[in-house]
């Protein structure tokens, strides 16, 4: 997991250039070097940025990349699967307009790094941060209300053109799930509901999740909606930034999905509704309000988005279910106490509460930034 790191940049360079020297009959021919691992990446794999340099001609002479490393043992999420991810990548960074970084190789034995993974190539850019938020410090706060106006724009720009494509013709028609339901909605709500499962880490649910649960089960749609390809995990903190504030890269497709285009701006607009109204701040002004983001996308794809309600509540409940997992996985790191009141207490558990004008889980919620 990524909760706390584990890899060693010594370590990971060795392990790294023993992966490199195995992919050519003449190893030693390319050199890992400058290998950094940043303290806080994402939450459920660990990224290891690092150069190979070649003595030899070409464009690949001096390349710097990025593994990312997927957790050991249970993780983050219910699912990991290295060859779906890369596959998604794959197709993006080669059929598609879309900034997605290029897959170089993938790795499945845990020989070289504990884990397998990912190397693909590194993007520059600016990240925008969860921890700490970014509306609380960083370059983010710094923007004129002008320029957060067009940071949004450009993303919601992509992922407009993300549900554009055509899954048939990227080759991923055919993505498999191993959540059953007669409509996406429902298969949706029963990942969901594995989720929760593999939240709770073999204890009780947590209770506002199960009150979420419950009316997502009354509420879903029951028509066959139309599915394009998901981001699964729509949020600033998934894209890198240029100075002028377009996108130069869309980062974290373990979650994409086949799904209705709702459940990735559902997503989306709860991200920006934790980071602001979850931790008690107001939005940044020249962010656009929830209503205003769903109009400029509806004017992007010109369609209505459907269910708009279910998604934000299904989106709050994933949410949900990735915090209380998390607090559970940082119990087992020790980064927390066994009776900590972060398992049912935190922002995200408030905030989904509110949303579903339940009494919030109890007390003044407690924030997890900085803990890793």
């Amino acid at each position: 997991m990524a909760v706390a790191n584990r890899l060693d940049p010594e370590q990971a360079r060795i392990g790294l250039q023993r992966w490199e020297d195995a992919q050519r009959a003449d190893a030693g021919a390319v050199r890992v070097s400058d290998v950094t691992i940043p303290k806080s990446t994402g939450m459920s794999n660990e990224t290891v940025a690092f150069t190979l340099a070649s003595d030899g001609a070409g464009a690949d002479r001096r390349a710097r990349l990025v593994a990312r490393v997927h957790p050991r043992g249970a993780g983050l999420f219910p699912d990991y699967d290295i060859a779906r991810e890369e596959r998604i990548m794959r197709a993006l960074a080669e059929r598609s307009p879309l900034p997605v970084p290029r897959v170089r190789g993938r790795e499945t034995d845990s020989a070289f790094l504990g884990a397998p993974f990912l190397v693909m190539d590194h993007v520059d850019g600016r990240a925008v941060a969860d921890d700490p938020p970014h509306t609380v410090e960083g370059w983010v706060t710094e923007l004129t209300p002008a320029q957060r106006a067009t940071l949004h724009d450009n993303v919601l720009q992509r992922i407009a053109q993300l549900h554009e494509l055509d899954p048939r013709a990227l080759g991923l028609h055919d993505l498999p799930t191993v959540d059953a339901g007669d409509t996406p909605a429902a298969r949706q709500l029963a990942y969901v509901t594995r989720y929760a499962r593999h939240a709770a880490a073999g204890g009780p649910e947590d209770p506002t999740l199960a009150a979420a649960r419950a009316w997502l089960r009354e509420h879903c749609p029951p028509d066959d909606e139309p599915t394009v390809l998901c981001w699964g995990d729509a949020r600033l903190a998934n894209v890198l930034l240029a100075d002028d504030l377009s996108v130069t890269a869309m980062l974290d497709w373990e979650e994409a999905t086949l799904a209705p285009p709702a459940a990735d701006i559902g997503y989306w607009l709860y991200s920006m509704r934790y980071y602001s109204e979850g931790l008690g701040l107001p939005l940044l002004p020249g962010f656009p309000t929830a209503d205003e983001t769903v109009a400029r996308y509806e004017q992007l794809t010109g369609r209505p988005l459907e269910h708009r309600e279910f998604y934000e509540v299904l989106a709050a409940t994933r949410a949900c279910c990735i915090v209380v997992r998390l607090m559970n996985l940082m119990v087992d790191a020790g980064l927390l106490p066994p009776d900590s009141g972060l398992r049912h207490n935190n922002p995200s558990t408030q905030l989904l509460a509110r949303i579903l004008k339940r009494p919030a889980p109890g007390g003044r919620p407690q924030e997890w930034a900085g803990l890793r």
